[in-house]
């Protein structure tokens, strides 16, 4: 892991103030890589009432087509 100084952006969304966190994932897949992650998150981070982690991006659309094919491809 490789910490990087950058802008800090703060953005709202539905009135609720969001801070993205960025990650390049190399050498490994990225699937293999959040799951790992949300289990040392859960493990190690206790977030206060109303807050909350989500896993975006391309991991986001990777979990929506991984739903979308356990049900297509058994139909086929």
């Amino acid at each position: 892991i490789e910490v990087i100084d950058g802008p800090t952006m703060i953005f709202r969304q539905e009135g609720r103030r969001v801070v993205t966190v960025r990650t390049n994932i190399r050498g490994r897949d990225q699937g293999g890589f959040v799951s790992e992650l949300q289990k040392r998150v859960k493990k190690k981070i206790k977030l206060p009432d109303g807050y909350e982690i989500r896993f975006g991006g391309q991991y986001e659309n990777l979990a929506r087509v991984g739903k979308k094919l356990a049900i297509v491809i058994p139909i086929t």
